[in-house]
């Protein structure tokens, strides 16, 4: 069974519940239009049919396509749900389960000090106040980045001891005679 571009704008529409043809570039809406390029495209569409359709050039059509790998795990359900319900044959995209962690990283989170403990209790008292909003924002916009450059950070090297020049007598300046 194929889909027309208009009908999976709707069903998106209706996933999203929002208009993922409006202009914007909330995180939120350029993410559903990643996810509207990408089953378009598996589709055969032509990038510029699938950028008519809501209202982007054929290239960003294109970026979005190929920029997909970028999106939350809802956009990727998203996706699967529509490809399921439509049974499209289209590679699924689906995010690993919190059970398929390796042994080894679930191994290493029972031997935590109980100073991080401490800390992480009061992280989360705070966290536990917020809305489900602030909390995926909090998430994308900085705790996310934060960790990535956490990741890549490098410690600084210890210097060990500078030995200075040593002058054994009294040095005339030239420029002040």
């Amino acid at each position: 069974m194929t889909i027309t571009l208009n009908e999976l704008k709707d069903q998106l529409n209706t996933k999203y519940g929002f208009d993922i043809g409006r202009r914007s570039r909330k995180r939120n809406i350029s993410y559903a239009k990643k996810v509207f390029c990408v089953i378009a495209r598996k589709l055969n569409y032509g990038w510029q049919e699938i950028g008519d359709t809501i209202g982007i050039a054929h290239e960003v059509a294109y970026y979005h396509s190929r920029s997909f790998i970028v999106v939350n795990a809802i956009d990727r359900r998203f996706h699967d749900e529509v490809v399921y319900e439509n049974n499209l044959l289209i590679e699924l995209k689906e995010v690993k389960k919190v059970e398929e962690v390796p042994e080894v990283a679930q191994e290493s989170v029972r031997f935590v000090s109980d100073e991080v403990k401490l800390i992480v209790s009061q992280i989360n008292d705070t966290l536990f106040n917020w809305d489900v909003n602030t909390l995926n924002d909090f998430i994308d916009n900085r705790l996310k980045p934060y960790d990535r450059l956490a990741s890549v950070k490098v410690s600084p090297k210890e210097v060990t001891s500078i030995i200075g020049a040593s002058i054994s007598g009294r040095v005339s300046n030239p420029f002040l005679k």
